[in-house]
């Protein structure tokens, strides 16, 4: 499942269930890239919550999560501090490395 953020806060949002959160802007290359293996992610995983959050419209949670580069994919499981991914990175390789 793929949401848009459309509220100023990810609180209640991220829940028990693996919760990727997804930093990107419509004019960042790269971000493009990593969304298309986003969609394939939530295909193959439906279980996994995807959040997108646009970077232009979200500067509080930008500061918030110490975003300093987009894309930025951060991976929220089991009530434990996020992983974060930097770059283009392979839906397969996210499951295989993130156990998801």
């Amino acid at each position: 499942m793929i949401v848009d953020l459309t509220q100023p806060t990810l609180k209640g949002l991220i829940g028990p269930e693996v919760t990727i959160v997804d930093f990107w802007a419509p004019w960042c290359q790269p971000c493009k890239a990593i969304d298309a293996e986003l969609k394939r992610l939530s295909e193959m995983r439906p279980n996994v919550k995807i959040i997108k959050v646009n970077v232009d419209s979200n500067p509080a949670l930008v500061a918030e999560y110490h975003i300093k580069s987009i894309p930025m994919v951060l991976i929220f499981k089991e009530a434990t501090a996020p992983t974060a991914i930097t770059g283009m990175t392979r839906a397969e390789e996210m499951i295989r490395k993130f156990a998801l």
